[in-house]
């Protein structure tokens, strides 16, 4: 890396994962490593020298995919190096027919979490198994400090679109020069250098003054023993009917709310319901990419927001709705400041581990989903079987062909696979009510 750019800060996401995994490290904990992935299943003719091409193209258009870690003056920053090659790893599957999809999904999934070596760039890696003539597995692995999962979406438009150009199958695209990682990061020091970082900091410190922790999802513990927290996620899923679906949809509208915060008050109903508690406070995730100049930005731009909502008055469905929303839009307008840098600000015991027991976690998957598009080639997505970490109990909507999907997840230290799933069908029972009846109080959906 002689020829690197000027070393640059870590953001506050970056700083507060590498002191947790210091922490980790230090408590003899064993977690799978944070990386972000996707892997597709190929059929049809492959140019595997365009396709490396292509990647290396990506690669050389994003900084935060050239990013270093080094240690300089007993500190970790990060050094844009201005090349890094990018390799596509090319491994023949061998086994016999029936086998060949069973080994294609090992070798998948060690290459997602195969560790990198922070100080040597490109974090990200690529893998082509080969299981026939046409017939290949292809493999993206980027270290989560470098991506998020919206920069894999962009990587993979990016991958498409030069492809299809080299390959003779589509125009040369129109790649302007993307958003720069390094003014990114440039800017986010630039807030918390400034005034405003104090104006957010007394909003939150007066927003979650009375709200205490972060709620509890209300879910006894397992075993005879105190449990211990493994922070690997036991997932169990739900999938709802279109018809239920439309109702949620069509109820959200009435109350003048978006879909998001109409299945956030579902979820706030529950944690409400099952504690007891009047004000609930759950986690969401932010893009950052709000702005058209941000669209096409690589690099773990992504954050978290705390959603304070006072679900006190044994309130209808529409009042709550309304109050999350309420709560989403004022929540969100503060939320320029870095979640992490809120943690050490405000509650600095607590920075660089993790979130304390009990954390609730909430999303509703974006529309657009990983995609890969080579002319001549259907590319499906092929499953990656390897464990997710996780900081508490999380409840996700994806939305999918019309049916809504909600998963629930947590830690498998703490709680069996019939408590997730309890949580789910809890969440499922009170929205199906809720959108029959958004009039109604909270206490008479019990």
């Amino acid at each position: 890396m002689s020829r690197d750019r000027p070393l640059l800060p870590l953001t506050s996401n970056q700083a507060s994962r590498l002191a947790r995994d210091a922490w980790v490290r230090a408590e003899g904990i064993s977690i799978p490593p944070h990386h972000m992935g996707c892997a597709f299943r190929l059929a049809g003719p492959l140019d595997r020298a365009v396709l490396r091409q292509a990647l290396a193209e990506v690669v050389a258009r994003h900084e935060a995919l050239r990013a270093a870690f080094p240690l300089v003056g007993g500190s970790t920053v990060q050094a844009i190096a201005e090349a890094a090659e990018a390799d596509l790893e090319l491994v023949e599957v061998g086994a016999e027919a029936g086998d060949r999809e069973a080994r294609a999904a090992e070798l998948a999934a060690e290459l997602a979490l195969r560790p990198f070596d922070l100080r040597s760039p490109p974090l990200l890696r690529a893998g082509l198994q080969r299981l026939g003539p046409d017939d290949h597995v292809l493999v993206l692995a980027a270290e989560h400090l470098v991506a998020d999962a919206w920069s894999l979406k962009v990587i993979l438009e990016e991958l498409s679109a030069i492809y299809r150009a080299q390959v003779g199958a589509g125009p040369v695209p129109a790649c302007p020069p993307p958003p720069s990682w390094s003014r990114h990061v440039l800017n986010e020091r630039d807030w918390l250098d400034g005034p405003g970082l104090r104006r957010e900091l007394d909003y939150w410190r007066r927003r979650l003054a009375a709200a205490g922790p972060v709620s509890p999802p209300g879910l006894p513990m397992h075993g005879p023993t105190a449990p211990r927290r493994q922070y690997l996620a036991r997932m169990e899923s739900v999938r709802l009917d279109p018809e239920l679906a439309a109702r949620l949809k069509s109820a959200a509208a009435s109350c003048r709310v978006t879909l998001f915060c109409a299945l956030l008050a579902v979820l706030k109903a529950v944690l409400t319901l099952r504690t007891g508690g009047r004000d609930v406070v759950a986690l969401s995730p932010t893009w950052n990419r709000s702005t058209e100049d941000r669209e096409r930005l690589v690099g773990w731009a992504a954050d978290m927001t705390a959603v304070r909502t006072d679900c006190g008055g044994d309130p209808s469905f529409r009042e709550l709705a309304r109050r999350v929303q309420r709560g989403v839009l004022d929540d969100m307008h503060h939320s320029r400041t870095p979640f992490e840098e809120l943690v050490r600000r405000l509650s600095p015991e607590l920075y660089g581990r993790f979130a304390p027991r009990g954390c609730t976690f909430f999303s509703l998957a974006p529309s657009w989903r990983h995609d890969l598009d080579l002319p001549g080639v259907r590319a499906t997505l092929f499953p990656l079987k390897v464990d997710l970490w996780t900081l508490g109990i999380s409840v996700d909507c994806v939305e999918s062909d019309g049916h809504l999907i909600v998963r629930g997840s947590g830690d498998r230290g703490m709680y069996d696979s019939w408590q997730v799933l309890e949580l789910v069908r809890d969440f499922v029972t009170l929205a199906d009510a809720m959108a029959r009846d958004p009039d109604r109080p909270l206490s008479r959906l019990r």
